[in-house]
């Protein structure tokens, strides 16, 4: 039960330093402007069913993505592991590989991390 609860707690971790990331990457192509960030936050926070940023996580984030060559180099790894965590935790219903990705060249069908199959999109 108690490795259960560590697992939870780095899990939630994880989904809020990748919540920071997306941030960083919307302000680096413009897709958000710097005064939409904490709004940005807080809505990607209500999306995976999370009550705040803790600040232990805020405090230790350092912003890597600096330019829009940064930027595309990691969305896919970011977009990935939040589909991964809304699906393991019931948000979204199926777990989906994005065409063109790692995800979806290397294994066909299955799911990097479940095993689960994916549905192409």
């Amino acid at each position: 039960m108690e490795e259960d609860g560590k697992n939870r707690q780095e899990e939630e971790k994880m989904i809020q330093e990748r919540i920071l990331d997306l941030t960083d990457y919307a302000l680096v192509t413009g897709l958000i402007d710097p005064q939409d960030t904490r709004y940005t936050i807080n809505r990607l926070l209500e999306l995976f069913g999370l009550d705040e940023l803790e600040d232990a996580v805020a405090e230790a984030h350092q912003a890597t993505i600096k330019t829009q060559e940064d930027a595309e180099d990691v969305l896919e790894a970011i977009l990935n592991d939040m589909t991964d965590y809304a699906y393991e935790n019931g948000i979204m219903a199926k777990q989906y590989c994005l065409p063109g990705s790692v995800r979806y060249e290397d294994h066909g069908t299955a799911c990097r991390k479940t095993g689960r199959g994916c549905d192409k999109i």
